[in-house]
């Protein structure tokens, strides 16, 4: 009968631990950022440089610069495919991020969307053209959250740029859930970004 409740007990247990609330912040500025919060207590952070011990066989190392570190999967699809299809890449696999997950959104409170995007090409013609190829793939995403979900604060600023030859992307994302649907749709995600991963790094080489 000990045995009994103290499966019960454990059961219980668990099931307060997946419930509880999980703060997450995703952003992107030069580099992806992943913070998480459980019951307001910092968990993980990635914001942070990696540094080397400091002892006399590696004072010369010092830090390692984030400049070192290997590219983000961002600035490598840039890098094969440009701008404007990069950023074309990431809203799809984002909006089948949310497509496979999009019953669950309903149980996510999004606190704030921040979007900030300034497209740039060689002439006025072809940043026009860019800045429609990002429009259409950008809003649908966004559709598709707003659709499912309310969002406290949300700014958005897509624009064109035509007096520039560099185009901008940074984005702040902060939501709350339970520890249990966080669990789900990480790792739906994470099977999505494995084939994502192998069409774009692996297939199309």
């Amino acid at each position: 009968m000990i045995a009994l409740y103290i499966f019960i007990g454990l059961l219980v247990f668990c099931a307060l631990i997946l419930f509880l609330p999980v703060t997450v912040n995703v952003g992107y500025k030069d580099d992806f950022v992943y913070r998480l919060r459980i019951l307001g207590i910092k968990v993980y952070d990635s914001d942070k440089e990696i540094s080397e011990p400091d002892n006399a066989a590696n004072k010369t190392e010092g830090t390692v610069k984030k400049e070192d570190k290997e590219p983000n999967v961002f600035e490598k699809l840039k890098q094969k495919f440009g701008f404007t299809e990069a950023i074309k890449i990431l809203f799809s696999f984002a909006k089948l991020v949310f497509t496979h997950n999009k019953k669950y959104l309903r149980h996510i409170k999004i606190n704030k969307v921040i979007l900030n995007l300034s497209v740039a090409g060689s002439d006025a013609a072809q940043t026009a053209i860019e800045y429609g190829m990002v429009c259409s793939a950008v809003y649908p995403v966004l559709s598709l959250v707003s659709s499912v979900t309310d969002i406290k604060y949300k700014q958005i600023n897509v624009s064109a740029d035509f007096n520039s030859d560099n185009s901008k992307f940074d984005f702040k994302l902060n939501l709350e859930l339970s520890l249990l649907f966080l669990l789900i749709i990480a790792f739906k995600a994470f099977e999505d970004y494995k084939n994502f991963t192998e069409e774009y790094f692996n297939e199309r080489k």
